[in-house]
Parts: C-alpha cells; sequence; structure tokens
C-alpha cells in the first residue's frame, strides 16, 4: 500500500534537485547505457541537466539514501519530472479511471497492454495521496531540510534557480505540454504561502491555495485560494499565463493579465518566474 508523502517534501526535493527532468529537452542516459542517447547528445559532452543517478549519488553524500524510481516518482508528483513513458501511462490511468476502473485494477491493465511490471506503472504515476504535513517526519526528510538549509547559507537560490529552470522549459514547449506541465507544477505548490503585491501604498494579502482532485485522481480545474470563496478556474489560469508570454514575462501589473484572481495569479507565476520580478 502506497504511504502517504508530505507536500512540503516533495517541494524540498525538487528545490534540491534544481532542475526538470524531460527527455524532450535532452536525453540524460549515460554513454554506456543500453538505451541509445538522444540526438542531442555527443560523445564527450556533458549532459545539460542532472540525471537522476547524479542526483541520488547527491543525496546520498548528504546521507539521504532514495532510490532513482522514488526521486523519478517524487519529481513526477511535483511537476518536475517528466517522460514519454510517464506521459502515456498517466493519459492511460486517467482514461481508464474515469470509465469506473478501481485504481489497482487500472494498474494491472496498463501493465498488461504495455507488458511492463506493476511497479513500473506506479513509478511513472504521480503520487496519489499527498498531505501538507505528517505528524511524524522520515529521518530523510529531516536530512533533507538540513542539507536546504545548508544550501541556503552557502548563498544558493535554490528555489528561484529551479523556478528559472522550470520557466524556461515552459518556453520551449508548445501550448499543450507547457498548460499540463504548468498546471502540475501549480498544484504541487498548494499549502505554500503566497503575498500578493499590494496597491495604493497598502500591503499585500497573505494567502494560500488549494487544488482538488477529480474522481480519476488527476488534478481538477480549479484553484482555490483561502480568501476567496469562488474558485479560481485552469482556464482563466492558462488564460493569465498565455498572456504573461505574450509580455515575455515582464508584467506591468497584475491588472496586466486580465482575468479574475488576477492579483493572487501574479504571485504565484513570480514564484515560477514565469514572471519576472
Amino acid at each position: 500500500m502506497e504511504k502517504n508523502i508530505s507536500q512540503e517534501y516533495i517541494n524540498i526535493i525538487c528545490e534540491l534537485y534544481n532542475d526538470i527532468y524531460d527527455e524532450r529537452v535532452e536525453n540524460t542516459c549515460s554513454p554506456i547505457a543500453e538505451t541509445s542517447p538522444g540526438e542531442d547528445w555527443a560523445p564527450g559532452q556533458r549532459a545539460a541537466h542532472k540525471s537522476l543517478s547524479a542526483f541520488q549519488r547527491e543525496l546520498q553524500e548528504n546521507g539521504i539514501f532514495l532510490s532513482t524510481s522514488k526521486i523519478k516518482k517524487i519529481l513526477i508528483t511535483g511537476g518536475c519530472g517528466t517522460t514519454a513513458r510517464s506521459r502515456e501511462i498517466q493519459g492511460l490511468y486517467s482514461r481508464y479511471v474515469s470509465e469506473g476502473l478501481k485504481p489497482d485494477a487500472v494498474v494491472a491493465r496498463i501493465s498488461a497492454e504495455l507488458e511492463i511490471g506493476k511497479v513500473s506503472v506506479s513509478v511513472n504515476l504521480p503520487y496519489s495521496t499527498v498531505v501538507y504535513k505528517l505528524e511524524e517526519r522520515s529521518s530523510n526528510a529531516r536530512r533533507c531540510e538540513r542539507y536546504r538549509e545548508k544550501q541556503k547559507a552557502s548563498g544558493k537560490d535554490e528555489g528561484t534557480q529551479v523556478a528559472s529552470g522550470f520557466a524556461d522549459l515552459l518556453k520551449k514547449s508548445d501550448d499543450k505540454v507547457a498548460v499540463s506541465m504548468l498546471w502540475a507544477r501549480i498544484a504541487s505548490l498548494q499549502g505554500y504561502s503566497f503575498k500578493t503585491s499590494g496597491r495604493n501604498g497598502f500591503g499585500g494579502v497573505e494567502f494560500t491555495y488549494s487544488v482538488k482532485k477529480d474522481k480519476a485522481g488527476s488534478w481538477s480545474g480549479e484553484l482555490f485560494v483561502s480568501t476567496k470563496e469562488k474558485s479560481i478556474t485552469r482556464s482563466t489560469v492558462m488564460k493569465a499565463y498565455r498572456r504573461a508570454v505574450e509580455f515575455e514575462g515582464v508584467v506591468p501589473g497584475p491588472k496586466a493579465l486580465g482575468t479574475f484572481g488576477a492579483s493572487y495569479l501574479y504571485s504565484i507565476f513570480q514564484r515560477l518566474s514565469v514572471i519576472k520580478e
């Protein structure tokens, strides 16, 4: 049975990874791997971003022990990991669950159809149960926090770097892919504290938000802000995102997004470096 995992823990791992794992950007397989490297790879060149095994070694050096499959699942859940296989499996999962199949039956069906193990199916799906904070933290979670604090103390702004990398990846992706990745990343940051920019000499309003899941286990099309009763729809979020792209990230203020809930979306987009501060 899949254990609960903390949203905070997911975000810490994504920050520590400080990258986006996406085979469409570059194949990060080792030159000696059985899988052929991507077309953009050439002998003697290092990958432009970290492989999962390299990140695993980095964590191990700091006493944090996670398998590459666990790392991959966490990155997928946090909106920082995607591959052709994970997108295929997630698409099938959503379709079969929407048809009324139970999650375990869906995993078994996908396993049979793709001729891969059930564990391989699970690794390519985001965690179905994510809580904001767990009462008891594992030793790995505590070590991750200490490692993150150590990096911050050394002057590395990991959160800003990973957000910048994510924003760059969105620019390189076609609209459909960008929309899907952006929504997953927004969902991964639910529970975090944000603050609107304020106006007329008054300070901003602090807020958090949540994104519900639908019956298929996918993130629904609504974002609920703690300070408002009415939700912000996914289509509204994407309209604001496309508006920010038109401004090339230099958006003069929330009103320029021209959507409902713009003051909240403006702050969220700043956190993701979609809007430049």
